[in-house]
Formats: C-alpha cells, sequence, structure tokens
C-alpha cells in the first residue's frame, strides 16, 4: 500500500471524516476508526504532520503534534490504529528484515538512534547519533558517540569498527562508499578498502559499467566492483560514449580513450565533445569546432564558430558567421544557419531564437509556432515545454502545439501523472496537460508529494492532501 491508504485511514482516524473507505476498496470499520479517533484525541494530538508508507507487514509511519507543538511519531494498521503509539523524535517505515529505524529523545541534539520490531520492542538499543536502515547484507551504517561512522549488524554489533567521517548503505554489488580523512574509499562488506581512500569524487556509471572517480585533481575510472580500472592522470574526465570511447584532457589537450585507457584519438584538439550513438563528436582547434568520427577522422573540418553536441535524432546545432543552424551526422547543413539561438532537437522539435523571441521548429527548419516566446524552458521527459510572454508562463506540448495559453505566474513542471501545479493571482490549482483544471485555484500552497498520484495543499495554516482526480484524501486539519 501507498501514502495515499495511510492518509486516508488516518485521516478517518484523526479528523473523523470519513467512514474509513479506502483508495484500493479495503473497509475499515467505522468501530475501529472511532477507536483510533478516540485515541489520538485523548492524547492530545490534534494535527497531523506526515504520514509515510505502508511497509510489508502493514504499518505506516505517522507523525503527530498536539496542542502544545510537540511532535511524535507512531505506527498506524491500515485499519488507522495505532499499532505502536506516538513517542518517536523520529521513525522510518519497516525494512525488509522486519526492523525499523527510530529515534528517541525529545530534540536532535539528544536523540539516539535504534531499531524496533513490529510491536515496538526495541531489538537494538537507542544508542546511535545517526543511522542507516539495513542492506541485503544485514548491515547498516551508525554513527558512535565520538561522530565517527561504522557499520552493525542485526544485533547492534560494531562488525566493522566506527572509524569513518561519513558512511554510506551498502550497494547490490557488496560495497559501500565511505570517507576517511576526508576522501573517499570503497569498502567491502568485511570493512576492507577495495578501493583506497584517497579519492574526491565519483561520478555516475556509464553504459559500459565505468564511473568517473577523481584524485587530487586528477579523474580516472572505477567499475561496479569498485575497483580502479583506468588510473587518475587526466586534468579532464567524461563520462563513456556508447561507443567505447570517452573524452580525456592532459596537458591542455583533449582526445579519447577506450575501455582500458589506452588513446583511442589521440589528444589534439583544445576540447572535446560527447559522442552521441553513432554520430560525430564535436572538437575545437584553434578557437574553431568541428566534428571527428570514432576513429578519429574529420567529417567537419575545424571552420566553425560554434557546435553543440548531437542529438539522439541525429542533429547538431552549429554556429556559421555568427548565426545557428543545424547538420546532420554526415556533417551536411540540413536547416541553414538563421537563429540568433539553437537548442538540441528533441522528438523532432527545437526551440530556437529570432529578433530577440523563441519559436518552436520542426526537423525541416519550418516554424510550427512562429517566434513569440520571451523565454523558453526546454521540452521534460513528458515532452512537455513551459514558454513566456510577459512574464506569464504557458506549455508547449510534444505535438508542437501551444496546448496552454500563457497565463500564469511561474514555470509549469508536470509529474508522471501529467498534471502541474499552476499559480495565478496568489492562489494554486491543479492542471492536466490541456490546461484543463484538475482541481481549480483555491489553495494557499500545493506541491508534488513522494507518493505518486497524491498532492499537498495548504489552507491557511490547515494542510490536506488530494488525489490525481482532485478529490480530498485528506481534507484540510489544524
Amino acid at each position: 500500500m501507498g501514502l495515499i491508504t495511510a492518509l486516508s485511514a488516518f485521516s478517518a482516524c484523526e479528523a473523523g471524516k470519513q467512514d474509513g473507505a479506502f483508495p484500493d476498496g479495503t473497509k475499515a470499520a467505522g468501530s475501529t476508526a472511532s477507536s483510533a479517533e478516540t485515541e489520538a484525541k485523548a492524547s492530545g494530538y490534534t494535527k497531523v504532520c506526515y504520514s509515510g508508507y505502508y511497509s510489508d507487514n502493514g504499518l505506516a509511519v505517522v507523525m503527530v503534534e498536539d496542542s502544545s507543538g510537540s511532535k511524535r511519531s507512531g505506527y498506524i494498521d491500515k485499519s488507522g490504529n495505532w499499532v505502536i503509539p506516538p513517542q518517536f523524535y523520529d521513525a522510518n517505515d519497516f525494512a525488509s528484515n522486519g526492523l525499523a529505524r527510530v529515534g528517541a529523545g525529545s530534540s536532535r541534539e539528544d536523540c539516539r538512534y535504534g531499531f524496533i520490531d513490529e510491536t515496538g520492542s526495541w531489538v537494538i538499543e537507542p544508542q546511535f547519533t545517526s543511522a542507516g536502515d539495513f542492506a541485503d547484507n544485514g548491515l547498516a551504517y551508525a554513527q558512535a558517540e565520538d561522530h565517527t561512522y561504522g557499520y552493525i549488524d542485526a544485533s547492534g554489533t560494531f562488525v566493522i569498527e566506527p572509524q569513518f567521517e561519513e558512511a554510506y548503505g551498502f550497494t547490490d554489488e557488496g560495497y559501500a562508499l565511505v570517507y576517511k580523512s576526508w576522501h573517499q574509499g570503497l569498502i567491502n562488506e568485511t570493512g576492507v578498502f577495495i578501493l583506497d581512500p584517497e579519492f574526491d569524487n565519483f561520478g555516475n556509471f556509464a553504459e559500459n559499467g565505468l564511473a568517473v572517480a577523481e584524485s587530487d585533481g586528477k579523474g580516472g575510472y572505477i567499475n561496479k566492483s569498485g575497483h580502479l580500472v583506468i588510473e587518475p592522470k587526466f586534468d579532464y574526465t567524461d563520462n563513456f560514449s556508447s561507443n567505447g570511447l570517452a573524452a580525456v584532457g592532459v596537458d591542455g589537450r583533449c582526445g579519447y580513450i577506450d575501455e582500458t585507457g589506452a588513446w583511442a584519438i589521440e589528444p589534439a584538439f583544445g576540447m572535446a565533445g560527447h559522442f552521441t550513438g553513432d554520430c560525430p563528436a564535436r572538437v575545437a582547434v584553434n578557437e574553431k569546432w568541428g566534428y571527428i568520427d570514432d576513429s578519429g577522422n574529420y567529417v567537419v573540418e575545424p571552420n566553425l564558430d560554434g557546435a553543440r553536441d548531437f542529438s539522439i535524432n541525429g542533429f547538431a546545432a552549429v554556429q556559421i558567421d555568427g548565426k545557428w543552424g543545424y547538420i546532420d551526422k554526415s556533417g551536411s547543413v540540413v536547416i541553414d544557419p538563421q537563429f540568433d539561438r539553437a537548442d538540441l532537437f528533441k522528438d523532432g522539435f527545437a526551440f530556437v531564437r529570432e529578433g530577440g523571441k523563441y519559436g518552436l521548429i520542426n526537423t525541416e527548419g519550418s516554424y510550427v509556432i512562429e517566434p513569440q516566446f520571451d523565454n523558453v524552458v526546454s521540452f521534460d521527459d513528458n515532452m512537455l515545454a513551459s514558454v513566456s510572454v510577459d512574464k506569464k508562463w504557458g506549455c508547449v506540448d510534444k505535438s508542437g502545439t501551444l496546448a496552454i495559453k500563457p497565463q500564469f505566474d511561474g514555470q509549469l513542471y508536470f509529474d508522471d501523472e501529467g498534471l502541474a501545479w499552476v499559480r495565478l493571482g496568489g492562489k494554486y490549482g491543479l492542471i492536466d496537460e490541456t490546461g484543463a483544471y484538475v482541481s481549480d485555484l483555491r489553495y494557499d500552497y500545493g506541491e508534488f508529494t513522494a507518493q505518486k498520484g497524491l498532492y499537498r495543499v495548504q489552507t491557511g495554516d490547515r494542510t490536506g492532501y488530494i488525489d490525481k482526480t482532485g478529490a480530498w484524501v485528506a481534507e484540510p486539519h489544524n
């Protein structure tokens, strides 16, 4: 179950505004909801501050506040009953091992973390100043009183002694990122360094399973097992492309290496871009730009004033004599340079600027929306783009149509449900991709939540939740 169900259940028991019906059709008996409401009110709690996801064991974290402003967290079941009454300074979801990480104390300073079972009994007494959830290998990081981190097992015993300035959870590959002497390293499940703590930063893994690792201003690469496969020796490092090449720089020159660290294309360029699919990569020579293939041969000689990486549709924006146009992966001009600015193509459309205004073109170079926008925020994952005119914002959709006329006071960000919060005249509402209101302009504030399809709203000092249809999940309450 998700956050919606947890909120519904607690709304019924805390405010008595529902009959205990859940969105998935399950029913909570009215008497159960009433007993939970009675219990909450008898305990002096007047406000729900937070409600989390239901864990696999059917329990969800709920934080409540009493009339004095004091907050405490406990756990409810799917009927809205307190299973573990609110008593913790901090509480987290139950993990797959049946334990939940909770903090006991009256403030952040005196809070100490331990782990409880599903009855609320301490399995690991509260003793750590900070702690993480247990990984699949049965280990969790924990901070001792001297503020160093180690790793404990399910009995609360340190199996990797506290010694790190910072520590993170173990990955599925069996290693964890730690800081020692404020340098990053990787340890295995016995606490042995598989990558010595001499790194300043790690990047994201590319398709080939390699990630940038930086040490003392030099970059190399590690694999997903945490082993260093290319020594840090480059002044500049880029992620590997799908063709197995990565742009790197040394002594002010850039070239490309293969997955062994050997030069595939010698460093002969002032700058080097990223290969996109089978498209060439941009390179700079003597402040001019060209494009090379993965053998290092020029597809476009370096005579361009400016160049951008290729987009996945096989077009790249280039600048010639101060104007921007587009070439294809063969280097042929497909849209003549005529724009003051040209963005990447995405799904057949690109924003360009001409005469101080932005418009939208197709791959033929024809305007599907004439230049009229003062500003644009390019297409997101939903293929929706925010556009503004006279400081009012609207939206262009994936068909290249002005779907929502600029009228709102801020940019539009659509979630996975295709909904966006809008603001006008100091009030918030929720709209769909056509601009139709799902919930009209009535709230003092509105925001997305971590739960898909659930939205937090505020009216005055009262907070509530609505679903993707605009219906109340939990009506506003103090």
